[in-house]
């Protein structure tokens, strides 16, 4: 009896992964991007104490080469490496991205600068708004499949 049920929750969990990978992918690997983007901003901004500004673009610059390669290989599978391919892919990609690192730096820079909140806080904030955006847009555009 228990070795019934044992196959039924793994089937049952296989299941659920392989209607909800892509999410879950997503989310893993926007997870690792967003912590890269947190760590950098907090080194930058609290330890270095570059400005607001600086701390966001170059915490955006690193988690924007970060989730290029993951969303490309590993969420999106986007399996061309054919230079022309990656091309108009990484423009497509940096191009959106770079609206939503505006968000992020307009979120940042008025939550910090402006209304003096805590600076994790506001970070975090930004992300998550950047994180949504950001899933749809590579989403719908950017790895769309190819019919």
């Amino acid at each position: 009896m228990l070795v019934i049920l044992d196959r039924k929750v793994s089937c049952m969990l296989e299941n659920l992964f392989k209607k909800y990978k892509l999410v879950l992918l997503y989310l893993f690997f926007g997870g690792v991007t967003t912590v890269v983007n947190i760590l950098i901003f907090y080194i930058t901004f609290q330890i270095l104490n570059l400005s607001t500004f600086t701390s966001t673009v170059l915490s955006w610059l690193a988690a924007l080469i970060i989730a290029f390669i993951t969303n490309k290989q590993f969420v999106f599978q986007s399996v061309s490496w054919n230079n022309k391919i990656i091309f108009k892919e990484f423009m497509l990609f940096f191009s959106y991205r770079s609206l939503t690192g505006l968000l992020d730096l307009i979120i940042t820079l008025i939550g910090i600068d402006i209304f003096n909140f805590n600076s994790l806080v506001v970070k975090i904030t930004a992300n998550i708004v950047v994180i949504l955006t950001n899933y749809f847009t590579s989403k719908l555009v950017i790895f769309k499949e190819k019919n």
